[in-house]
């Protein structure tokens, strides 16, 4: 009888167990599946996950560019921030570390690049989304250097540079690139 009611608590432990068991995970799915998405701005994105960025980075937003009738009235100080060319406009986002990171976007509302300059750098896998993994992959790959790093890859170039305080770097989709846009545009 002893045997038997050991048996008998034993495979209730084990229910009770493997009831847990899938409470955690139904309580899981509910958490991820219920969680409120959030849209990252990254390379290759749509123009509403700029505002994601804004929110990500904790920094203010601005469009620098302008139709080109309005840009030719402006100041010769303000005409040098905001880009010449009508195939694009920018985004700018200051964060408040001091960071500011520009988001190009195409008339049709894709990020085709982005570029930034700051004490340190912007959180990169944001910025770079689904090509952050090649951009790893192609720095690790790279030789250690003490100068500006160029990864070059056939669906992505990023450059880094800059100095102590003065970080400054862009990445582009050169297949993304509208076009009459050259990337030295990109700053």
């Amino acid at each position: 009888m002893s045997a038997s009611l050991a048996k008998v608590f034993g495979d209730l432990r084990e229910s009770r167990r493997a009831r847990l068991a899938k409470a955690i995970v139904a309580l899981g799915a509910v958490i991820v599946f219920q969680a409120p998405q959030v849209a990252m701005a990254t390379l290759g994105g749509s123009a509403q996950s700029v505002a994601a960025d804004q929110q990500a980075f904790g920094g203010q937003a601005r469009t620098l560019s302008q139709p080109q009738s309005s840009a030719a009235l402006q100041a010769p100080d303000e005409q040098s921030a905001v880009p010449a060319n009508p195939a694009y406009t920018v985004e700018q986002i200051t964060t408040p570390t001091g960071v500011t990171v520009n988001e190009y976007l195409s008339p049709g509302g894709t990020v085709f690049a982005v570029s930034w300059r700051g004490p340190r750098p912007p959180d990169l896998s944001q910025l770079l989304g689904s090509y952050f993994a090649e951009f790893q992959t192609a720095a690790a790959a790279s030789q250690p250097q003490r100068r500006p790093l160029r990864i070059q890859t056939n669906d992505l170039v990023v450059e880094t540079g800059g100095h102590m305080r003065d970080l400054r770097g862009r990445a582009y989709l050169p297949s993304l690139l509208p076009p009459d846009v050259s990337a030295d545009e990109i700053q």
